[in-house]
């Protein structure tokens, strides 16, 4: 078979799209992006603006009275575990309804009891996490985290939380 110009140029365009497929995938396992912002959040600055703009909605409500279901999601034992939260006058009352694997549980594991948090607790842990392996989104309408993770979950040393509701308590 007789190379024209025509498949010179064919054969040299393959080769350059080959390269740079070649680069690009080399360049995405060298270094990952350490912040992934997600959730339900206004996507406006930086994680530090949003979470401060988010926990000054939240105080703004002055909600202290509330209900939130919480999951977690990691590869430990149990690798997902949901659980009631109950806080009233800005302290955790109690906690209900924990699910590990989908299964009724106590709040305990190995022996020591499990700790939940209020919202501004759950802002505090956010704000204190390394920002380099910490995403978080936030709810538009009152501001507390709906989505949030500490860690690596790509390589097996992260948690995962989402707040799948929160109703404040009713007022009298």
């Amino acid at each position: 078979m007789q190379w024209s110009s025509k498949h010179e140029s064919l054969l040299c365009g393959w080769s350059m799209f080959l390269v740079m497929l070649v680069l690009l995938a080399s360049s995405s396992c060298v270094e990952r992006q350490p912040m992934v912002e997600e959730g339900n959040p206004v996507r406006v600055g930086s994680l530090e603006k949003r979470l401060a703009a988010a926990r000054a909605l939240w105080a703004s409500q002055r909600i202290t009275t509330y209900t939130y279901r919480i999951e977690s999601s990691c590869y430990c034992h149990p690798r997902q575990l949901r659980a009631t939260v109950h806080v009233i006058d800005g302290q955790v009352a109690f906690v209900a309804d924990v699910r590990g694997d989908g299964i009724p549980m106590e709040p305990v594991i190995n022996g020591k009891p499990l700790t939940f948090h209020t919202v501004e607790e759950l802002f505090d842990s956010i704000e204190r996490a390394d920002y380099r392996f910490r995403t978080a989104g936030f709810d538009r309408v009152l501001g507390f985290p709906v989505s949030f993770s500490f860690g690596d979950i790509s390589i097996d040393a992260g948690v995962m939380y989402r707040i799948l509701f929160l109703k404040p308590a009713e007022t009298q």
